[in-house]
């Protein structure tokens, strides 16, 4: 129900590796959570760290590391300044609801039992020798093509508005008949249903929703989602994302631009038992 997790994080194919470098080098890391259902939130201490990046182009104002979860499919660009020494990169736990009032053997919101997400899990170790002193530090490079801002849809007129909804129920497995429904919109996924029609070319605001006891990140294919608000908050500064996290019990809202490709494709959620159970739908961009 909360997503097979695994006992290994593997990074780059190999438990707790050890990654090199020299002091007052910087460092650019562009990490990706392929994790199929874990949620990760990264910390690398004694390094000076800065998110630049998330998913898609750079940040309008960097982040620290700290403040961004990584949900499956997520990913981020890091800058390092070396600093001499020994380093460990650590997942430490994320808080991603609960099922079952916390029988599920995990914690969550509102407490309820200790599992193994509960103490922080190192993940590769960094060494770190002498090299020119001290990190310089100041604001990362810029320039380049991937550096070119997207375009801001806080102000531009939105043709359609949509809402979706995460749904989970208990009705199966309760009654014996089968296991717990993962819907959209209360519809598990058909590959011959088309569930949402767009009109190429235009700009929609979706509110997606989420009625259950866990957090789902949402992913919609092709087409990339500018992220207005979440658990009622506007955010400030745009932040472009392929994945959303939607925390339980709450909603966020994106624009999206259906721009240059047209077709027929899905958006689902991005925990992949969850996607293969039902929690997915069928768009169409004409």
């Amino acid at each position: 129900m909360m997503g097979r997790e695994g006992e290994l994080v593997l990074v780059d194919g190999q438990v707790s590796p050890l990654l090199r470098g020299q002091a007052g080098e910087r460092e650019r890391w562009r990490v990706v959570n392929a994790c199929s259902s874990r949620y990760l939130s990264l910390r690398l201490p004694g390094q000076e760290t800065r998110v630049v990046g998330r998913d898609v182009g750079r940040l309008a104002v960097p982040a620290s590391l700290d403040q961004v979860v990584l949900a499956p499919g997520n990913r981020l660009d890091l800058i390092i300044d070396l600093t001499e020494g020994q380093s460990e990169l650590v997942a430490v736990p994320v808080d991603r609801g609960q099922m079952m009032g916390g029988m599920m053997g995990r914690g969550g919101r509102g407490g309820g039992g200790v599992g193994p997400e509960d103490s922080e899990r190192p993940l590769a170790r960094l060494q770190v020798g002498s090299g020119r002193g001290a990190a310089a530090g100041g604001p990362p490079p810029g320039g380049g093509a991937e550096e070119v801002p997207l375009a801001d849809l806080r102000e531009v007129r939105v043709d359609e508005r949509r809402r979706l909804t995460f749904q989970m129920s208990m009705v199966g497995m309760m009654g014996g008949g089968g296991p717990m429904d993962f819907t959209l919109d209360g519809l598990s996924y058909d590959p011959d249903r088309t569930d949402q029609r767009v009109r190429l070319g235009t700009v929609e605001e979706w509110t997606i929703g989420n009625d259950g006891p866990l957090d789902h990140p949402f992913h919609l294919h092709v087409w990339p989602m500018q992220l207005i608000e979440t658990a009622g908050e506007r955010l400030d500064v745009p932040v472009w994302l392929d994945v959303v996290n939607v925390p339980a019990g709450g909603s966020v809202t994106v624009r999206i631009r259906f721009a240059d490709f047209g077709g027929r494709t899905v958006y689902h959620c991005h925990i992949l038992d969850h996607e293969d159970l039902g929690m997915m739908g069928t768009i169409l961009v004409e």
